[in-house]
């Protein structure tokens, strides 16, 4: 096959031979070479050119392209000069290769054209308004059949392409001229009269520029440097009251260098008091094919409840009930320092393996709030007795697929798949399963999306003493949160609790029925274009264990302690909100909660799954 390369900015013809994969370099020249085409019985090869006309100068160059064919047994190149100023593009033998078809502007109007390469007569074969044209000025627009001599163009009009197909009889022939040249049609007004085209003066004259010498460029080392890409999450806002003066905002920047082989990403935030600052470094090198990155973080998590402590006391002869209403503040700060690394298999398929030490550590803030006979009388903080901290480490290795086209809000076509082994040792001890498969298919208008999820810790030493598993949480299965259990508690006898959507394993499955509501025309039964959204009918089950004895697969358990499957069904739009953040409301319906008179409403704030 021959092929146009572009070589240290300069485009020549080049021979690529299969068998022995080897390259050969046809044309030796600094002109432009383009769209090669090879005659049917292969001695020659016709393609465009932007190679000087004769009647050039030094100082006046002619615009345009010309056609040339190129001898492969001689190497002789030979320019066809015609329509000087054009652009004459994409040329291709006819099926008897006396002629070849081109595309010229010669009139402004882009048009197919035929020359007859022993005569030099040309015929202009279509007249069309708005020409035949590529998606970008130099994309190929037709093409001919080896045998029939059936030409296929694609045509644009009303903001639309369309491809037809024509035989040579169906087309004008009409003889022109090559000098006759006019692209007044094809001119555009300037933007500005009043000023002088300096750009187009300077390239149009450029060949009257004396050459720069070789030795005056030198190479030196590159050398990265950081800039500031884009920042966002910008905010900061000051509050203070009786209990004291807190704070919050956030900053998100991310660094790179002019190739994007480094990158540095710095995420700061501040919530509440200066316990509650909260930060990650995280430095990314995509330079080699393995990318690798190194992080540092500090999270704090924050979580309180409320606690109350009455009693009558005697002040001479008076007794007063003092009332002490007590928040016990926790915050839990997480030190994470570790790096991961992925190694490639494909556009879609990768390794990753990383490796992670985490450190946490307590602190208890004690606010009592002193009523004496029900008036406020008093405020206190005081720093309360803390958990001891504790150490993890954490190894992981997995193997990831991602082929899947992403839509509105969810992922509308192709597989994501993530199957991952973690070692986790140190405070507690186990070994960590994850295999996460989904699968989308597009049928238009919908799209179905499947989802099978397990995760679980094995080897359970001292798994009691951190949080267990739980499948309550909306992004896994909706419909289970406190809410519901509250409202079934409220209504009657539970059947099943919170305990029993926790373990040390967990297993689930969703199927949803995803229709584009608003947005893009072509994607969407609303056209907007502000409001992006995506309306969804799920249905979502699991299950969750510690021992695998206490399963049952039934529809309700006989006791508490009994481990079966739960499911639950509805209606969720996600909204996506200008790339930034994509909102889920949803109704639900827990069939293990009491089914269509349990359902109930929840909100969600990740993409589809």
């Amino acid at each position: 096959i021959v092929v146009s390369g572009l070589v240290n900015g300069v485009n020549n013809l080049y021979q690529y031979f299969f068998e022995t994969q080897s390259v050969k370099r046809l044309t030796h020249d600094s002109w432009s070479n383009i769209h090669p085409s090879w005659s049917p019985d292969g001695r020659f090869i016709v393609y465009s050119t932007d190679i000087p006309f004769p009647t050039d100068t030094v100082n006046k160059r002619t615009p345009g392209y010309c056609i040339a064919t190129l001898d492969m047994e001689t190497m002789e190149i030979k320019p066809h000069h015609f329509f000087s100023g054009a652009s004459n593009l994409s040329p291709i033998f006819t099926p008897d290769g006396e002629n070849v078809y081109f595309l010229s502007d010669r009139d402004g109007f882009r048009n197919l054209y035929r020359i007859n390469l022993h005569s030099e007569q040309i015929f202009q074969e279509t007249d069309i308004l708005t020409g035949i044209s590529g998606m970008t000025p130099l994309a190929p627009a037709y093409s001919v059949a080896s045998q029939t001599g059936k030409v296929a163009y694609s045509y644009y009009f009303g903001g639309n392409y369309s491809i037809f197909i024509a035989t040579p009889d169906d087309f004008l022939g009409k003889e022109v001229s090559p000098l006759m040249v006019d692209l007044s049609a094809a001119t555009l007004p300037p933007l500005n009269r009043a000023i002088a085209g300096i750009v187009d003066r300077n390239i149009s004259g450029r060949m009257g520029q004396p050459e720069t010498p070789v030795d005056s460029f030198k190479a030196v080392k590159y050398k990265p440097k950081f800039k500031l890409d884009y920042i966002s999450n910008i905010g900061v806002g000051v509050s203070t009251g009786y209990m004291g003066t807190g704070m919050a905002g956030g900053v998100e920047m991310l660094f790179s260098d002019i190739v994007g082989a480094n990158m540095f990403h710095v995420g700061l935030a501040l919530n509440g008091e200066i316990y509650d600052f909260g930060g990650q470094l995280t430095y990314i090198n995509q330079k080699n094919r393995v990318n690798w990155s190194a992080t540092v973080s500090h999270v704090p998590y924050s979580y309180a409840f409320y606690g109350r402590n009455g009693d009558w006391i005697t002040n001479g002869s008076s007794n007063h009930y003092v009332d002490t209403l007590f928040l016990f503040h926790y915050r839990i700060f997480e030190s994470v320092i570790g790096g991961m690394a992925q190694f490639p298999l494909s556009k879609s398929r990768r390794i990753e393996t990383g490796g992670y030490l985490s450190w946490y550590n307590y602190r208890v803030d004690v606010h009592s709030h002193v009523y004496v006979d029900g008036m406020y009388y008093d405020y206190t903080k005081r720093k309360g007795n803390a958990p001891d901290g504790y150490a993890l480490q954490r190894l992981n290795m997995a193997y990831v697929v991602d082929n899947s086209v992403f839509g509105l809000a969810s992922p509308m076509d192709g597989t994501r798949q993530r199957f991952q082994v973690e070692k986790v040792y140190g405070f507690v001890n186990y070994w960590g399963t994850l295999l996460d498969y989904r699968k989308y298919f597009r049928v238009k208008p919908f799209s179905i999306a499947m989802r099978g999820y397990y995760y679980g810790r094995h080897g359970e030493k001292n798994l009691d003493r951190i949080y267990p598993l739980y499948l309550g949480y909306p992004w896994l299965i909706r419909g289970y949160d406190n809410a519901a259990f509250n409202k079934q508690i409220s209504t009657g006898t539970p059947s099943i609790g919170p305990d029993q959507l926790m373990g040390n394993h967990m297993a689930l499955a969703n199927l949803e029925l995803r229709f584009p509501f608003t947005g893009p025309e072509r994607l969407t039964a609303i056209k907007s274009r502000l409001l992006f959204t995506e309306l969804t009918l799920f249905a979502d089950a699991g299950l969750a264990w510690y021992n695998k004895d206490d399963i049952r697969l039934k529809w309700q358990p006989d006791n508490l302690n009994e481990r079966i499957p739960i499911v639950s069904a509805g209606l969720s739009l996600r909204v996506n909100i200008f790339g930034m953040i994509i909102l889920e409301p949803f109704y639900a319906i827990p069939f293990q909660l009491g089914g269509f008179k349990a359902g109930t409403f929840g909100l969600n704030f990740t993409p589809g799954w």
